[in-house]
């Protein structure tokens, strides 16, 4: 399934501060068999794995470069597959080959998106139990859709997390973020996370159920997705990954 194409060198930078770490996996673009069903929004793209109506749906937070980075689409596919689940993964960078310039934050497109765009779209596709995945970039996506209040979000997990550097650059408080979310969140962290994310930081503090793993070298900044499974050891760190996630959405999305 995970055919690949080619690897490009790593170049990111946010236009304020925020900086993929050095030893994170570079862009990996791969042969897509699994396109989805295509849902446009107004201007959004949605590719859609799974029914256009369900009552358990997972948003997909695609990574910084993009819906076509690595195996996104895959686990989206997968996500349909195992739990039967609709997912969908959400454009949010409106076909940039790469990232946008600048990102979009939330105070402005993403919650435009979000209140005027998916929401609707789920509450019309019946969804009554909703679980968010972010991978990079995506994490802010999983942060900010579970604080937004929509009564249907049950869950997000956050893997390789980017949502602190990130909304350290847009001037917003993760705090008060993490303040207003209810529903149970679980980090994957790897060397490059910030201490907010990890155990006994400040996420932990402030919401209510929070799980965490910790990922080491070479499992670094990308690995889920992007990650080179010829290797050993970041195989088994993916399936590690693979396996908290699926447990997850069953206990709090399925359940």
């Amino acid at each position: 399934m995970f055919s690949l194409i080619f690897i490009l060198p790593l170049c990111f930078a946010h236009p304020s501060a925020y900086q993929e770490p050095e030893e994170a996996f570079s862009e990996l673009w791969l042969n897509h068999t699994v396109p989805g069903e295509v849902d446009q929004l107004g201007d959004l793209t949605v590719f859609r794995y799974g029914p256009s109506t369900n009552d358990k749906w997972v948003i997909w937070g695609h990574d910084i470069y993009g819906v076509d980075s690595g195996r996104t689409k895959e686990y989206c596919e997968k996500m349909n597959t195992d739990l039967g689940v609709t997912c969908i993964l959400p454009d949010f960078f409106r076909g940039a080959e790469g990232k946008p310039d600048p990102i979009p934050v939330w105070d402005g497109q993403l919650s435009l998106d979000w209140e005027e765009r998916l929401v609707p779209y789920l509450e019309a596709g019946g969804a009554q139990s909703v679980g968010v995945v972010g991978t990079c970039f995506g994490s802010y996506i999983a942060i900010q859709t579970s604080a937004s209040g929509a009564s249907f979000m049950k869950g997000g997990v956050s893997i390789h997390p980017a949502h602190p550097g990130l909304m350290e650059s847009a001037s917003e408080d993760e705090a008060e973020t993490y303040a207003m979310i209810e529903s149970p969140q679980f980090f994957m962290d790897t060397p490059d996370s910030a201490e907010s994310v990890r155990k006994g930081g400040l996420a932990s503090t402030v919401i209510a159920t929070t799980y965490f793993d910790e990922f080491e070298d070479p499992c670094n900044h990308g690995f889920f997705n992007r990650g080179d499974l010829t290797d050993p050891a970041v195989e088994e760190c993916v399936s590690r990954a693979m396996d908290h996630l699926v447990e997850f959405m069953t206990d709090y999305v399925l359940n």
